[in-house]
């Protein structure tokens, strides 16, 4: 639930997405009567919740998202070379507002509109070198990865859900070991939770066992996209 509300998605939507009673959904929200939400839900209403992909393009109409994954894509790209005038250029808005969305704190909101042609932008250049063919080119592309190396930012494939993830996952150092009765829940196709940790190796296992990118994104509770983008990080 708390990743659903953190990527803009209302009580609302969460029970019109669950096919479920709004006072079911905010039964899971902390209110000064009740800081401590219900502690137990009934199975097949937690599959319906767990069920829905925690992605802003599921928030419906509402006037702001958080603007972390946008911040994160385009920080990415500037990691893998492509220069803020380019990248704003290709969104046809103002350099300095690009930068300073890019730097903005982490409470800052956007419209939809904002982030969805982040996403695109995104979706077409994350594998993609920057033109490189003029010194002057070469020399923006070598800025923009000195820019994102002074502020922390990751290229693309460092992430593994880069809308929810709250930071980068650490360089894999071994193969996590699979709970079998998890394993054995994912394969099939109840939804699962895991720590960041395990979630590589489980969704490694499930692709091996030949369950498709949207079917192990279905049962982990991520988007096709970001289960992609780990299974590119291993062939990588």
């Amino acid at each position: 639930m708390a990743k659903l509300r953190q990527v803009g998605i209302s009580y609302r939507r969460i029970a019109e997405l669950a096919e479920i009673s709004e006072s079911h959904v905010r039964n899971f929200a902390p209110t000064p009567s009740r800081p401590v939400p219900v502690s137990w839900v009934r199975e097949a209403l937690a599959r319906r919740i767990l069920a829905i992909p925690a992605s802003v393009e599921l928030a419906g109409d509402i006037d702001r998202v958080e603007s972390r994954g946008a911040k994160r894509r385009l920080q990415a790209l500037v990691a893998r070379g492509w220069s803020s005038p380019l990248l704003a250029a290709r969104l046809g808005m103002a350099n300095a507002n690009l930068h300073s969305l890019m730097v903005s704190p982490p409470e800052r909101r956007i419209r939809p509109a904002l982030h969805f042609a982040v996403a695109a932008l995104y979706s077409e250049l994350w594998n993609q070198n920057p033109p490189a063919a003029s010194s002057a080119e070469q020399s923006a592309r070598t800025r923009a990865i000195n820019s994102a190396v002074k502020h922390g930012w990751v290229p693309p494939l460092a992430w593994d859900d880069i809308d929810i993830d709250p930071a980068p996952p650490e360089p894999e150092t071994g193969p996590a070991e699979v709970d079998h009765v998890v394993f054995d829940l994912a394969l099939a196709g109840q939804p699962v939770t895991v720590a960041v940790s395990e979630r590589a190796s489980l969704i490694y296992a499930l692709s091996d066992a030949k369950r498709s990118r949207s079917e192990v994104a279905a049962v982990l509770g991520m988007t096709t996209a970001a289960v992609q983008a780990r299974l590119q990080r291993r062939a990588a």
